[in-house]
């Protein structure tokens, strides 16, 4: 049963955003307010990659009293769409040495983390195959024992322009 129709719309959102990639990865980033992104790398037969980023625009002027209409015009047909989908490139070197360290680096799978919040960012990375792969999730900053992602995790985060490069201390 549903407990709201803005629940509804979150979900419905999210499926489009995480749809996977034949093969490659995807992080996925939701802040506790603000738009969800996720980030997606996949790979062709030949080794080429397409990247691109699905944004959803959260909003909250949404009818609740005709669900069905909100959600159609919302994701598909307004001028300003909930969903938006933008490409970008990658240095395919740089890349495959990050993928190749996150992917080839033994890990435990219980991360051992205490953080916890109720603001901040929730993140997801998943690396596979539609039908087999790890989905890792973590809030806020990585644990410990998953530290050697980080560097893909940054560059993922930078390329696809969800953050900018760190300032340099002067």
């Amino acid at each position: 049963m549903e407990n709201s129709w803005e629940e509804a719309i979150e979900r419905k959102a999210l499926e489009i955003l995480t749809q996977r990639p034949r093969k490659g990865l995807q992080l996925i980033h939701k802040p506790a307010s603000g738009d969800y992104s996720a980030v997606t790398i996949s790979m062709d037969r030949k080794g080429r990659l397409k990247c691109f980023r699905r944004t959803w625009k959260r909003r909250y002027d949404l009818d609740p009293n005709n669900f069905e209409r909100a959600l159609a015009t919302y994701l598909y047909f307004d001028k300003n769409p909930l969903v938006t989908y933008h490409t970008f490139g990658v240095e395919e070197e740089e890349f495959f040495k990050l993928y190749q360290q996150a992917t080839r680096t033994p890990m435990p799978l219980d991360p051992e983390s205490t953080s916890w919040g109720i603001d901040g960012v929730v993140y997801e990375l998943w690396i596979g195959e539609p039908f087999s792969g790890i989905n890792l999730r973590w809030w806020w900053k990585l644990p410990e024992k998953w530290m050697h992602l980080k560097p893909l995790v940054d560059y993922l985060l930078i390329a696809s322009e969800i953050r900018e490069l760190p300032q340099e201390e002067e």
